[in-house]
């Protein structure tokens, strides 16, 4: 028996949770009183359990701005586990992108918001590079979050796949001419992989 229905089971019924119905033997119009308080019981429990099971779910669901709450807040905290490898004035500007990315009135219902894993392989890929200039924040509708930086024409696109891997977009120009390149990667190779395309633009000027 559930613990909803052994609740139920010991207090007698689910309408009077304090009024247990014992067996009369008194005059016919007390045991008459029983017989039909024991059928209006009987008649109203399937919809009295619907009630209290949906009551049930949504005291244990978690809405959507919940949800957002919690991965902001998770977010946060692990930047300050690494607090000591950031300036002041990046981590707080850091954590104002951060604020602005999962804000309910911009966010998509459908969409999962930012997962551990994702922003955990992203906190590991500014501490390897160290750029001087903070990326641009996005997300993907399964909560990987993104990760831009733009130099005049050209623009890198970093998605933080979980567990140290890395799915990148380049659009580059030289000399007048556009190369575009896509590649999936591991972290601690992003700065080979990128090497021909000059990735101290992005980072470092």
């Amino acid at each position: 028996m559930s613990e909803l229905g052994t609740i139920i089971h010991k207090a007698g019924n689910p309408i009077f949770p304090l009024l247990n119905l014992p067996t009369y033997t008194g005059s016919k119009d007390t045991t008459s009183l029983v017989g039909v308080l024991t059928r209006i019981v009987a008649s109203t429990r399937p919809s009295t359990m619907n009630q209290s099971k949906e009551l049930a779910y949504s005291s244990n669901a978690i809405t959507l701005e919940e949800q957002l709450y919690n991965s902001r807040a998770n977010c946060k905290l692990k930047i300050a586990s690494v607090a000591m490898h950031l300036n002041q004035d990046w981590r707080t500007r850091f954590f104002m992108q951060l604020d602005n990315l999962l804000d309910i009135n911009e966010w998509d219902e459908d969409d999962q918001p930012v997962t551990d894993d994702s922003f955990s392989t992203l906190l590991r890929l500014l501490l390897s590079i160290r750029p001087k200039r903070r990326p641009g924040l996005g997300a993907t509708s399964n909560g990987h979050i993104i990760a831009t930086w733009t130099s005049g024409k050209n623009r890198l696109t970093i998605e933080c796949l979980p567990g140290d891997q890395i799915r990148w977009i380049v659009f580059s120009s030289i000399d007048d001419y556009k190369e575009s390149a896509v590649g999936q990667t591991s972290l601690d190779r992003i700065t080979d992989v990128l090497g021909p395309y000059q990735p101290e633009q992005w980072f470092d000027r």
